[in-house]
């Protein structure tokens, strides 16, 4: 039997109290508990000590008058469903007591039964449908708020945030209220003119991720996030959402492979470059110290010749002698002569030792792109590589007449560098007269091409397709990093350009470089424009770290841990135990050389308890390891990561395999459930 409802009435008229008593004792399909008072004071303390669904108020009490009455009872239960009861038939004091939260205003005398009793179970109704809104909004929030990347909805056409989760608010800094209260242009660092157009991007990017858009936090700093920006329909207005990560570490990550590409390549340049620069300094150093030596002595004779002049000739005779140049011979100027000699001899010896520390040169890349001339980052480049063209090959330039591009003056001479010296490496030593490199640059349909080619020995075909994979290299062990194209193909991408090369054996090869004309527009899209890198979709799996080396553990722990579950053990022993009790991994992550039990005996023990689980063993190893265990991981499809491995990278392949194994427990699952409702055959 369903709960009666449970009904106050607030009303100082005896009368009226029952014939609302004798109203509701009238319906057979609702019961009611019903509680009368005949004081506003009694009506508040009787609602703050028992549950009640509705309350029928008069309006005019021995303790309170008019809208006040309704207004203090509100105050004490703003849940609470009220029908006013009242003899103001004023059509105004209606209106503001329903605005003011009345389910609805009765006129007493005017209703009957049935429209008392209607409004009496529709407020009830009402008030019970606010409530289970509120509590759905309150679940929805708190989910909303529980997401890891940020969500934000913009008003496309005024720039305004309209909502925002709590992950959004706490990566740039600001409280939920501070940041509803800005637009879109007061965060992104790149303000101004570039706004509407990046709005634009934002538009026509449905379903795809725009890269690094940078934003300002509220301490100033500028952190970049990857945007997934999609249209919505609210109350007829079309909003765009975007869920936003933070790459700004991701890009720092990549920032410091870059850095360790480039001090690979000048660690290969250091001795010539600093060769070719201390021919020059050479002798420029010995003139600078012979008039720091020479120049002391000088100045001293001439203070003597200048004092027994003026003695000799008197000071008027001097004066008239040396001229309006008088000053040159003051004291304090041949003084400052010689301070200016120390200056440049200090400056000299400072060239001396930078050239001597050039192999340990380095520096991040700056990330900040500019209007930038190609053919001057293309003479950086081969300034820095000559020493290492001029004994193999000569080189061809053919600079054309070309318009400003938008990229990093820096980068882009990483990129030519990175290929002249391929390109001196492709060729045979010895024969200069007869090994070409060329360099040239020209404008074709509103592009800037530049093209490096070699008469050198060329790339088979097989390697062709694979030269810009990360780690992929054709040159012997310890000279390439296999890093070099990869990078150049990530920059270039980045200023919105593409590269690709053709090469025949014997022949030689040729890259192909195309980036587009710096425009005005395209100049402020420059922060919106798309690297070309996909974005990863991290899944959560679950992972156990073998590794000896505490800090290993440490570092993989911290490395993958924010998304994924994470076991550690320190030892081939201590992981074996694991394993014979929870194989429920989707990636083991060992080291190759450990004391006691290696990672190949690991394997091997695993290989034959749970061959399928041994399949997702990867190994990270530092190269130290004896003939047999080489031939060992040789001769097994295990993944093997070079020790130290970079976060991306290995992410990247964490992610991979947890990925594959969850599809193929989900194809063995379907395959399980597709034969038990074939009754088992």
């Amino acid at each position: 039997m369903a709960k009666p409802l449970h009904v106050l009435i607030v009303e100082d008229n005896p009368a009226d109290i029952e014939l609302i008593r004798e109203i509701l004792s009238k319906t057979g399909s609702t019961r009611f508990e019903i509680a009368a008072v005949s004081r506003l004071s009694a009506g508040l303390a009787y609602v703050r000590e028992h549950s009640v669904d509705v309350v029928l108020l008069d309006l005019g009490l021995p303790d309170s008058q008019g809208l006040c009455t309704f207004s203090t009872l509100k105050e004490a239960a703003p849940n609470l469903a009220i029908v006013v009861l009242s003899g103001n038939g004023d059509q105004d004091l209606a209106t503001a007591a329903v605005q003011a939260g009345a389910q609805d205003y009765l006129i007493k005398g005017h209703f009957g039964a049935d429209l008392f009793m209607r409004a009496t179970l529709y407020a009830v109704e009402r008030q019970r449908a606010q409530r289970d809104l509120q509590a759905s909004e309150s679940r929805f929030r708190g989910i909303f708020d529980q997401v890891m990347d940020g969500i934000l909805v913009i008003d496309p056409e005024s720039t305004a945030f309209i909502i925002a989760n709590q992950a959004m608010w706490e990566m740039l800094g600001y409280t939920q209220e501070e940041l509803l209260r800005l637009k879109f242009g007061d965060i992104h660092s790149k303000a101004g003119p570039l706004v509407p157009e990046l709005i634009r991007k934002m538009n026509d990017c449905e379903g795809h991720v725009v890269h690094d858009i940078p934003l300002r936090h509220g301490d100033g700093r500028e952190i970049f996030f990857d945007v997934n920006f999609a249209p919505i329909n609210v109350d007829g207005r079309r909003l765009l959402m975007g869920s936003f990560r933070d790459v700004t570490e991701k890009r720092a990550l990549q920032a410091s492979v870059a850095q360790a590409d480039r001090l690979a390549s000048m660690g290969m340049l250091a001795a010539g470059v600093a060769h070719e620069i201390n021919n020059p300094l050479a002798y420029v150093l010995y003139n600078v110290e012979s008039l720091t030596e020479e120049l002391p002595k000088l100045v001293r004779l001439m203070k003597r010749c200048c004092s027994t002049l003026r003695n000799t000739a008197g000071n008027a005779a001097f004066d008239e002698l040396v001229g309006e140049d008088a000053e040159l011979l003051w004291p304090s100027t041949l003084d400052e002569t010689i301070g200016c000699a120390m200056d440049a001899l200090n400056g000299t010896l400072r060239i001396k030792e930078i050239a001597k520390g050039l192999g340990s040169f380095s520096r991040v890349e700056c990330n900040e792109h500019t209007e930038v001339d190609l053919n001057y980052s293309i003479d950086c480049a081969i300034n820095m590589a000559f020493n290492e063209i001029k004994y193999r090959a000569k080189l061809v330039k053919d600079l054309g007449l070309i318009p400003l591009i938008w990229a990093s003056e820096g980068k882009l001479s990483q990129v030519f560098l990175n290929l002249l010296i391929n390109s001196a490496h492709a060729v045979r030593e010895g024969g200069v007269e007869n090994n070409r490199i060329g360099i040239r640059t020209w404008t074709e349909g509103g592009n800037v091409f530049a093209e490096v080619s070699d008469t050198g020995k060329g790339i088979a075909p097989e390697d062709l397709t694979r030269i810009f994979e990360p780690f992929f290299t054709t040159k012997p062990v310890g000279v390439g990093s296999g890093l070099g194209l990869a990078i150049c193909r990530s920059i270039v991408a980045d200023f919105g350009g593409t590269i690709s090369v053709e090469s025949e054996v014997g022949q030689g090869t040729r890259f192909l470089i195309r980036l587009p004309q710096r425009h005005s527009a395209q100049a402020e899209e420059e922060p919106a424009v798309a690297s070309g890198r996909t974005a990863v979709q991290a899944v959560a799996g679950r992972i156990l770290v073998v590794d000896d080396d505490d800090s290993i553990r440490r570092m993989l722990q911290r490395m993958l841990g924010k998304e994924h579950e994470v076991v550690v053990t320190a030892s081939g022993e201590e992981a074996r135990t694991v394993l014979a009790n929870d194989s429920c991994f989707d990636v083991i992550i060992c080291d190759v050389m450990m004391p006691n039990m290696s990672g190949v005996e690991l394997h091997e023990w695993l290989a034959v308890q749970n061959p399928e689980l041994s399949e997702r063993m990867m190994f990270l190893t530092g190269g130290a390891f004896t003939f047999s265990t080489s031939e060992y991981l040789k001769a097994i499809p295990n993944l093997r990561l070079e020790k130290p491995v970079d976060a991306a990278t290995l992410k990247k392949f964490v992610i991979a395999q947890v990925v594959g194994h969850k599809a193929k427990q989900a194809e063995e699952a379907a395959v399980s459930a597709a034969v038990l409702d074939n009754g088992g055959c």
